[in-house]
């Protein structure tokens, strides 16, 4: 994933959850490793718990039934801490990825409705991905004609 222009967030600081158990469930690595994401965001370390949503994120099994739940909700954090780091289009990806659970929606529709970028400017033959994309190049050019002048 990207970062909007000029913005690059420092790499987690944090070790990977390796300090879990091998032997525990790949559900309950993902519970851990949400629990230490969520109290760096307590802690007001942005940077370092949206690491840990991602690796959370990268430990779930596609299609696992036992998993689906918190991925809908890892990525709903993660949607958080990217509109508060000021990163409103991948934000958006985030909470696009959490409307296929059910039971996140509502969240997802509330934080995709908190960015001051929307879907309305989605066209009829763009995914969100490619909506993200074509903002974050026109955003580029108007950098860019904004420094020319």
């Amino acid at each position: 994933m990207s970062f909007g222009w000029g913005q690059t967030p420092a790499e987690p600081s944090l070790e990977p959850v390796s300090d879990v158990p091998a032997q525990q469930s790949q559900l309950q690595r993902m519970e851990a490793t949400k629990a230490r994401a969520n109290e760096l965001y307590k802690n007001g370390e942005l940077e370092q718990a949206l690491g840990l949503y991602r690796e959370g994120l990268g430990l779930a099994v596609e299609g696992s039934e036992e998993t689906a739940e918190l991925v809908g909700a890892l990525h709903l954090n993660s949607a958080l801490m990217l509109q508060k780091m000021g990163l409103h289009e991948e934000a958006l990806v985030h909470c696009s990825s959490a409307m296929s659970f059910p039971k996140h929606q509502n969240k997802a529709f509330f934080r995709q409705g908190q960015a001051p970028v929307s879907y309305t400017h989605l066209r009829a033959h763009e995914t969100p991905e490619h909506l993200v994309c074509r903002l974050l190049l026109e955003k580029k050019k108007k950098n860019q004609l904004t420094l020319q002048a």
